[in-house]
């Protein structure tokens, strides 16, 4: 499973906590799929791509949050992951 939570663009013991809660979270409304791993990310903030009320309701929520506009995807560890993901799923083959 691949998770994006721009909480984790704070590199805090407590925003791991949040994205592991929010993981948590979605996994238990897929009670039929058992994910070999999740994959968390932050992911990227581009307020140039919402749609002109959703920018203006997410510059206001982001800013309370403290998260800066910003591309915050670690491409190699997405990598590293998604490969390590590969192969656990190959090996769990029948």
């Amino acid at each position: 499973m691949f998770l994006t939570c721009l909480t984790l663009s704070h590199k805090s013991p407590k925003a791991l906590q949040q994205a592991a809660r929010y993981a948590d979270s979605i996994a238990a409304t897929l009670p039929n799929i058992r994910a070999a791993d999740i994959g968390r990310f932050a992911g990227v903030l581009d307020y140039g791509k919402m749609p002109r009320r959703t920018r203006l309701l997410a510059r206001l929520i982001f800013a309370f949050l403290r998260v800066p506009e910003g591309d915050y995807r670690d491409w190699r560890a997405i990598r590293v992951w998604a490969g390590t993901a590969l192969c656990q799923v190959q090996t769990s083959q029948p």
